[in-house]
This record gives C-alpha cells, sequence and structure tokens, in this order.
C-alpha cells in the first residue's frame, strides 16, 4: 500500500508532467526573447533554420495529401463489397456496429447521422446500432426511441440505453461512450455473437458515414493479418458536412487538418494517431478496457491503453476515406469565432494525456516501454509545434528591430527580410498547392454560390497566417497555461445547429434497453 509521503511524490509528479508541454511552449518564447536580446544574429540564424524547416515541412505535407488524396479516390471507385465477396468469403460472419453517444443534439442531427449509417453499402442484417443518451437529459431517451422506430428495418439490432454520470466520472464522450460500449458486449453475447466478429465504430452525434465505409473497413481488417485485432483502424476525419455554410476561418482550420491528417495517413507510423472517429473489434475494445472515464479527449488515451495492452504488436491502420462531421456554427461571425475558439481549446487540452502517458511509460516493462516511446515523444512535439510553429512564424521575424534598432543597419540586418521574404515567398507557393488540394477533397461549391464568392474564398487565404495564431496558437497555449496552474476546462458541446427543429411528437416508452 501506498504510504501518504508515496502518493503526495506521485501526484507531484504527475503534475510536473502536466505542466510540461506549457513549462516547454512559454520556455522556448522566453528563450526566444532572451536570445534576441543578448545577440540577434543567432537568433537570426536559428529563426531563419526554423522557417527552413518549417517550409520542407509542408512541402513534404503537401506531397503526401497529393498522395493520400489519390488514394482517397482510388478507395471511393471500388466496389468493396464486390471484393468481400470473391475474397473472403468469411467475410459473411461478420457484423458492423456504430456506437453513438450523445447529449443535447437534436433528433435532426442524430436523424443525418443514422441515416448515413442505413445509406452504408453492408447487409442490413449485419448491421447495429447502438444509441446511448445522458440520464441528466431525459429527452435524449425520447429521441432514441424515435430513431429506433424510423430506422428499425435498416439495422439487425438497434439498442438503446441511458449513461447515469457517476461519482469520479467527467462529463462528455467518454464517460457515456464507456457506458455504451460495456452495455453492447453484454447485448452481444447474450445474442451468442462473437465480438471478435463485430466491428465497430466510435461515432460522434454528428458524423456522417461514408457509404463505403464498413465494407472496406472490413477487407482491410481482414487483409491485416494475424495481429488486426491488436489494431485500431483510423479514416480521415473532417468537418464537410454544411462545409460551405461555415465562416471562413472555419473553412480554412477545416481545410489545412484534413490535409494534415491525409499527409499523416500516408506515414503509416508513430505519427499516425486516433482520433475522433476510429474502428476495432468489440473483444479488442473489451481487451484494452474499454474508455476511461476521467477525460476530455478520449482518442488518443484509448490509443495508449492499446498500446499497453498489446506492445509492438499494436499500430494505427490507415483507412484512405473520409468521414464527415459539421463544423461549428454561430448566430453571427463573432459567435461562430468564439465557438470554434472553445472547440479547439479543447482539442489542445489533449496535451494533458502527456503526464498519464509518461506515468504509465515509467511503471510499464521494458517491452511497452520501446512500444510507447515514440508516440509519447509525438505527444510533447505536437503539443509544442502547435502552441508555437504559427506565433514564431508571424511575429519572431520583428523581434531583433524591436530589441535593436541600430540591428537592421548591420549587413545581416540588411540581408535577413530579403532571405526571409524568399523562404515565405515559397510558403505562398504552398497555399496554392493547398488550395489546389482542396478543391480536389472539399464538397462542391453550391450552384447558387457564384464567382464573386469562389473569388473570396480564394483570397481569404491570404488571412491564414492571423487564423493560425488566433485559433491554433492562442487556444493551445491557453490550454498548456491552464494545465500549469491547474485551472481545469469543462467540457462544453460546440454548437452545429442553430435552425429550430421541426416538431417532434414522441410516445413515451416504458423500457430504455434494447
Amino acid at each position: 500500500m501506498s504510504t501518504p509521503n508515496a502518493m503526495i511524490r506521485m501526484k507531484n509528479r504527475y503534475r510536473l508532467f502536466e505542466s510540461l508541454p506549457g513549462i516547454l511552449s512559454w520556455g522556448f518564447i522566453a528563450l526566444a526573447v532572451l536570445l534576441v536580446y543578448l545577440d540577434p544574429t543567432i537568433f537570426v540564424g536559428l529563426m531563419l533554420a526554423f522557417t527552413l524547416y518549417w517550409v520542407i515541412s509542408c512541402f513534404r505535407i503537401v506531397i503526401l495529401a497529393t498522395l493520400g488524396t489519390r488514394k482517397i479516390k482510388a478507395t471511393a471507385s471500388t466496389d468493396w463489397c464486390a471484393r468481400l465477396r470473391t475474397e473472403f468469403p468469411e467475410s459473411q460472419d461478420y457484423y458492423y456496429c456504430s456506437i453513438l453517444p450523445y447529449a443535447s443534439e437534436s433528433i435532426n442531427i442524430l436523424r443525418q447521422t443514422v441515416q448515413s449509417i442505413a445509406d452504408t453499402r453492408f447487409p442490413s442484417n449485419r448491421r447495429i446500432l447502438c444509441l446511448s443518451s445522458e440520464k441528466a437529459l431525459p429527452a435524449g431517451r425520447f429521441v432514441a426511441e424515435q430513431i429506433r422506430s424510423e430506422f428499425a428495418q435498416h439495422f439487425a439490432f438497434i439498442f438503446v440505453t441511458e449513461h447515469e454520470l457517476k461519482q469520479g466520472e467527467l462529463k462528455g464522450k467518454a464517460s457515456n461512450q464507456n457506458h455504451c460500449g460495456r452495455y453492447l458486449y453484454e447485448k452481444i453475447r447474450a445474442l451468442g455473437i462473437d465480438p471478435n466478429k463485430v466491428l465497430f465504430s466510435s461515432n460522434d452525434a454528428d458524423v456522417l458515414n461514408d457509404p463505403n465505409y464498413p465494407s472496406y473497413l472490413l477487407h482491410t481488417y481482414l487483409s491485416s493479418g494475424k495481429d488486426r485485432d491488436c489494431y485500431i483502424y483510423q479514416p480521415i476525419p473532417t468537418d464537410y458536412n454544411n462545409f460551405w455554410s461555415a465562416r471562413f476561418f472555419s473553412r480554412i482550420i477545416i481545410s489545412t487538418g484534413v490535409l494534415w491528417r491525409t499527409a499523416l495517413q500516408m506515414r503509416a507510423d508513430y505519427r499516425c494517431t486516433v482520433y475522433s472517429f476510429y474502428s476495432m473489434t468489440l473483444e479488442t475494445l473489451h481487451n484494452i478496457g474499454y474508455w476511461d472515464t476521467d477525460l476530455i479527449p478520449e482518442d488518443e488515451r484509448t490509443m495508449f491503453k492499446a498500446i499497453l495492452a498489446f506492445g509492438e504488436r499494436f499500430k494505427v491502420v490507415p483507412l484512405f476515406i473520409l468521414t464527415r462531421g459539421s463544423p461549428v456554427c454561430g448566430h453571427d461571425a463573432m459567435q461562430a469565432f468564439k465557438e470554434q475558439y472553445i472547440q479547439i481549446r479543447r482539442w489542445a487540452w489533449g496535451a494533458s494525456e502527456f503526464a498519464h502517458s509518461m506515468t504509465q511509460y515509467l511503471d510499464a516493462p521494458e517491452d511497452r516501454k520501446r512500444a510507447l516511446f515514440a508516440p509519447i515523444f509525438n505527444q510533447l512535439r505536437t503539443s509544442t509545434e502547435w502552441s508555437l510553429s504559427a506565433l514564431f512564424l508571424m511575429f519572431a521575424g520583428y523581434l531583433p528591430g524591436l530589441f535593436h534598432p541600430e540591428f537592421r543597419l548591420s549587413p545581416i540586418g540588411q540581408m535577413y527580410p530579403f532571405i526571409l521574404s524568399g523562404v515565405m515567398s515559397l510558403a505562398s507557393l504552398l497555399i496554392i498547392a493547398i488550395i489546389i488540394l482542396d478543391t480536389k477533397l472539399a464538397p462542391p461549391r453550391p450552384t447558387h454560390r457564384g464567382p464573386w464568392f469562389s473569388a473570396m474564398t480564394y483570397g481569404q487565404w491570404i488571412l491564414a497566417p492571423f487564423i493560425g495564431v488566433l485559433l491554433s496558437s492562442a487556444p493551445a497555449i491557453e490550454s498548456q497555461t491552464r494545465l500549469i496552474f491547474n485551472r481545469r476546462i469543462a467540457y462544453v458541446e460546440s454548437r452545429k445547429e442553430y435552425e429550430a427543429p421541426p416538431a417532434i411528437h414522441v410516445q413515451e416508452s416504458s423500457a430504455v434497453g434494447g
């Protein structure tokens, strides 16, 4: 049993690891200011090296995203059902299940999501849906019963349950999903179905499935060899649903995020991580212990639980297919901007997972430490780059002249703006490449939007550096600073629907369980 002193030391160690991403970010900012004050020449050299590294990295992302886009197109043009029938006759024994936890989302949102699952090219007698509402919001139960009534003929089974928040749990997707997963596992076993033959997806309430997704997922799973039950299967998450209704800054965030994720899929290494929407077998979920209930972003934690369970056999298998979530919205531009900021701040709160990962690493056996090292390094690297890249690229170049006006007159000071301008001109070419790639992946522009709208859409990319600072660096630094001072954020649902839904009349049901 741990002594009180040992528990205090463990808590202090955990708090140190929680603070480390923020300490590094603020440490690099302080170091930059100190360097430019002490020796602007050294600072200029480092800044040029960083800018060049960033441009080279962006070129690599564009190349990988281009290759990934071709794979996405190839996936979309393949008849995966036919390939399953000819290559894997045993595929007839497998089920596809969607776990759908939700809170206050309207029936309009849920109906659209469930319709996308019902429309997938997969036999309806092998589709399963599990809806999990929050007991604290009783209307959610009635919505689930309405959905079950409307879509019963499209699924073999539709299970309905309610999650009651327990002591020690945090309100959010993870705790609800944990309840839903355990409930589903017991239901599946009671039906005599092998959980190893149920591939499920963690489905946000507003995320639409591609029609090919279940068959493509199953084909990839069956092609993945003897360790396939040690893998998590990761599509490319997007917010392309209602894309053209989003504000321009949200569209830029969405488009750059899609290209970034597509490039990571092509790498298929430790930088390809679990994010948002992902799939595995129900037995795999059971073996890793379901989802933890005391956190907000659950996806990376799930990946690390799988690494601990399976060691170096684990990997994230990239799927070159898109899922379609909805962008945040608001009554006006300022409210939409605020909602976008809050959403990204919640994503950036994932930096808190570094503490949990490091704690697990220190207590893990040697083989698990080898498997954990690269993903943990990636966590720290990603959180630091997220908070600092846009900030440094936007403002650091002005620091030498600000602290040392005479530096502008030196030979290096006179050359510096021209060199930096040349490097940033290369970055302008990258923006053109990103726009071209974006047109290949994003939904077609609505016909009622004229040429003027297209011109404005392209022109708004000029504001990408400012958006990077305001909607990337700023929320990331806030999250990391909150972690330093132990000021937690609460789970806040993003606003994604403002239109008044049509009236829904639902008869109250006495039973909740499916």
